[in-house]
């Protein structure tokens, strides 16, 4: 079987059977949501279980934590031991009747506070533990409370030697039957002062079992441990005798909560919450095993259960497949025997019987479109020959009509030609297509528009005629805008508008004059093209109408243009001199007066362009330097002025170009003037300089006297000064007077106030103040460090 469902793995039959596992997977995807929830309840149960047992823990220890705390602040405040440790009592030499004195005092503390198992107060001075009714010496207080204990002999003295000392510590003592009892006790040191010698300290000491096992009935999960830790993570009591050092693990941040740690080889649930009243913690450890062996038994029926259900779905899966696809293969056996491919066992029935159905329609749709196509091709042949006048042949024209289902209503004919101009735009908006592809799509949009747009009230056929368009236009009568010429001049605009609109396509329009009969159609197509060639003159996204340019009476053609040698040199002095509005008057007095009244032919207004560009080449040769801009290293505007095919163009690209050279003109006067302002503004900067060596020790050089010399204002002067020299003019004449002053001090030995003087400084305290703020040192102590360099 599998090696079935292997061969025909890309086949519907192995899809179904998916696609009936999938539904089979719905209940199992639920039971596995189910199983989910129900441990997540579990768990959620167990953490809640757990934050109440800590919650019971913290309030049960947290209340002898205050008993011993309320113990040890009467003790540190008894008024016998305060007299004791803080007065000469404990100095003197019969001192054994006040330590007596103060165990007695103690004694009505063991009955208040019978839940702590013992307290004393060290006596730091004679080395001695003071209990109720009794004092022993520090060694019998060691025997009786921490023999053989996990607290030793150095560390007791370590201890009892410290000043600061205020925590818990877990401490174990055996007893003679050999257990070993264990105790949670607080040590805090009496305070002393500026570093004395410690005074002692008091010890209290709680049952650490009895505290854990009066818990064992808030414990809801045998297996698990409670921990009391300090605040360095330090173990304290331990609800197991395992001996604890250190509990090292990072998760006792908030003031409660819980994570996963590992725990005896164990990954385990760490549950804590601190204490209200101190700085313990209180952490119960619950192994993955004790709260999952609940859950045990529900798991594992679970997973026999879709274990089954996997089995036995898969199997009905398989059988209702197998049923239900022998309807697709008696479908594939009649394709496969009638159509023209053969079915691959390793492909999709589906597609098989897809592509089958495809191949036999798109068969049906070639055959029409080639139908179609050669229909059209052939109208079009025929709309050609009408349009060149060719009406003979071998069929006859209302046969040919009829054939091509075309219909001429009257006897009024015309030809409209239609350009197609530069429609950059139009070819950006389509991406992934051939230069090719765009144009074939640019004119069938085209000829589909105007056809219909001519056909709406009259008749209308498209053909492609060398590099443009025609459309034949029978008109109907009467007009629908009073006259022939304005109803296809409404036609023109309207395509022309809503080519523009929604394409982006921009087009020119030439149309022939009304004809009387389908013979003369070839008359009219000379006309349009007669139209067409005045596109240079008026412009490109024209409608040029035959009739309207050459008028009723046309006005004779001159025989040459106007462009005397004069005004191509006023045009050229325009442009040497930067001067754009003069040289842009100049060349539109030009244009103006050669196409007034149209009386220009196209030829001579085709020299007119050359002779301008010719203008130009000169200007920009004779102006020199150019090459600098690149209007001579990039051929790029003479190619443009070249390719530009009507007069608006030429005037376009020829402004364009007027606006360059007369701004590097007027960049290169405008540099020369600079250069000169520099040279002269460098040499005046010299001359200040030079004046200010040759009269630095003058009282009366100063900024006033600068500029009445150089016969400027004396902020316009320091403000020139410091642009081009890039130093304020003061402290350039502060800096010569100081350098002058250290050659006086250093090589002739000059005295401060003398150097001061010869160097323009009529005040010795103004010297002073300079020549620190130019040297950082004072002039004085600048005479003693050159003299110091000489002995």
């Amino acid at each position: 079987m599998m090696k079935t469902l292997w061969e025909k793995r890309k086949s519907i039959l192995l899809t179904w059977l998916l696609s009936y596992m999938l539904v089979l997977f719905v209940p199992i995807g639920i039971s596995l949501i189910v199983n989910d929830r129900s441990r997540q309840m579990l768990e959620s149960e167990i953490r809640r279980a757990n934050e109440a047992l800590l919650r019971q823990v913290r309030e049960y220890i947290d209340n002898d934590v205050n008993s011993i705390k309320r113990l040890n602040t009467e003790l540190m405040w008894n008024s016998k031991v305060q007299g004791f440790f803080y007065t000469n009592k404990s100095s003197r030499s019969n001192y054994e009747y006040d330590l007596y004195e103060v165990a007695v005092d103690l004694k009505p503390y063991k009955s208040a506070y019978s839940s702590i198992d013992h307290f004393f107060i060290y006596w730091s001075g004679g080395s001695k533990g003071i209990m109720p009714n009794q004092y022993l010496d520090d060694g019998d207080l060691y025997s009786q409370y921490f023999q053989e204990g996990n607290i030793s002999r150095e560390q007791w003295s370590a201890l009892t030697g410290r000043t600061d000392l205020r925590r818990f510590l877990p401490v174990s003592q055996r007893l003679d039957n050999g257990q070993l009892k264990h105790y949670l006790a607080y040590m805090q040191s009496y305070p002393v002062e500026n570093n004395e010698a410690p005074i002692g300290m008091n010890v209290i000491m709680m049952d650490a079992d009895k505290l854990i096992h009066s818990l064992d009935n808030a414990q809801l999960f045998s297996g698990g441990e409670i921990l009391v830790l300090d605040k360095d993570r330090q173990v304290l009591v331990s609800s197991s005798q395992q001996e604890w050092d250190k509990l090292d693990l990072s998760g006792f941040e908030a003031d409660s909560g819980s994570f996963y740690e590992e725990y005896a080889g164990e990954k385990s649930q760490f549950f804590y919450v601190k204490s209200l009243n101190s700085d313990l913690i209180y952490v119960s450890i619950l192994p993955s095993h004790i709260f999952w062996s609940k859950a045990t038994y529900v798991r594992n029926l679970t997973y026999v259960s879709i274990l089954c259900s996997i089995g036995g779905g898969a199997l009905l899966a398989y059988y209702f497949v197998r049923k239900n696809y022998d309807p697709v293969r008696r479908l594939i056996r009649t394709f496969g025997h009638d159509g023209a491919q053969a079915w691959d066992l390793h492909r999709n029935e589906y597609q098989f019987i897809e592509q089958s159905i495809a191949h036999t329609l798109n068969q049906y749709e070639e055959v029409s479109s080639r139908l179609h196509s050669q229909q059209y091709q052939l109208r079009s042949h025929f709309i050609n020959r009408l349009i060149k006048g060719r009406v003979e042949g071998p069929t006859p024209v209302e046969e040919a009509l009829a054939a091509f289902q075309m219909q001429f209503d009257t006897d009024a004919f015309c030809v409209v030609l239609l350009y197609l101009e530069h429609n950059e735009a139009y070819y950006d908006r389509l991406s992934g297509m051939s230069l090719q592809e765009k144009d074939r799509l640019l004119r069938f949009i085209v000829a589909n528009v105007m056809e219909e747009t001519a056909s709406q009230h009259h008749t209308g056929y498209m053909t492609e005629l060398d590099e443009m368009l025609a459309c034949v236009i029978n008109l109907h009568e009467p007009a629908r805008y009073g006259s022939p010429v304005e109803d296809l001049r409404a036609i023109c605009q309207d395509v022309q508008s809503f080519l523009s609109r929604h394409y982006q396509i921009t087009l020119t329009f030439s149309v022939s004059s009304v004809r009387r009969s389908v013979a003369s159609l070839g008359e009219a197509y000379k006309e349009a093209m007669d139209a067409m060639e005045f596109k240079l003159v008026m412009g490109s996204r024209s409608i040029l109408f035959y009739e309207e340019l050459q008028g009723k009476e046309p006005l004779p053609l001159r025989e040459g243009y106007f462009y005397p040698l004069q005004v191509e040199q006023q045009l050229m002095n325009a442009v040497k001199t930067g001067d754009y509005t003069l040289a842009r008057i100049i060349l539109h007095d030009i244009i103006s007066r050669n196409l007034e009244g149209n009386r220009l032919s196209v030829s001579l207004t085709r020299c007119l362009m050359f002779n301008l560009v010719s203008t130009f080449i000169k200007i920009i040769s004779e102006i020199g330097g150019t090459e600098e801009s690149g209007l001579m290293n990039s051929p790029r505007w003479i190619d443009e002025l070249a390719a530009a095919e009507t007069m608006e163009e030429m005037v376009s690209q020829l402004e364009l170009l007027l606006r360059e050279v007369c701004d590097y003109t007027l960049l290169k006067h405008r540099l020369s003037k600079q250069d000169i302002r520099h040279q002269e503004v460098f040499a005046l900067c010299e001359e200040v300089k030079q004046y200010i060596q040759t009269h630095f020790s003058s009282f009366d050089l100063n900024l006033t006297l600068l500029g009445e010399q150089f016969r400027m204002k004396p902020t316009y002067l320091s403000g020139l000064f410091k642009e081009h020299v890039g130093e304020a003019l003061l402290d350039y004449m502060n800096k010569v007077r100081i350098s002058h002053a250290k050659e006086l001090i250093e090589v002739h030995q000059t005295t401060v106030t003398e150097a001061g003087r010869q160097c323009g400084f009529r005040d010795v305290n103004v010297f002073i103040r300079t020549f620190k703020k130019a040297e950082g040192i004072t002039p004085g102590k600048f005479k003693e460090m050159t003299a110091a360099k000489k002995t």
